[in-house]
């Protein structure tokens, strides 16, 4: 089980197309750094910051699904019931 606990410090890193945007993010769902290209808010502040919004949004679904195949693996298949 430590394996997954050390799974919510892992970090996900994701770049939009053209690598003027990139977010990094852990599997716990904390946002830890975020990049934009200064020449691209330059150009088109609300493109920078749109593509800043969406590569935060991808980071944060790919930490979700590392951490569902994580605990996938770990249960042998089956989901846990969600809640307290």
């Amino acid at each position: 089980m430590d394996y997954l606990y050390a799974l919510y410090d892992a970090l996900i890193s994701i770049k939009v197309p053209n690598d003027k945007a990139r977010a990094v993010v852990t599997c716990e769902g904390k946002i830890k750094q975020l990049i934009l290209d200064p020449d691209f808010m330059k150009e088109d502040l609300e493109m920078a910051m749109d593509a800043l919004v969406s590569a935060t949004n991808a980071a944060l679904e790919a930490a979700d699904k590392k951490v569902e195949e994580h605990i996938s693996k770990a249960t042998g298949g089956i989901k846990p019931p969600l809640g307290r």
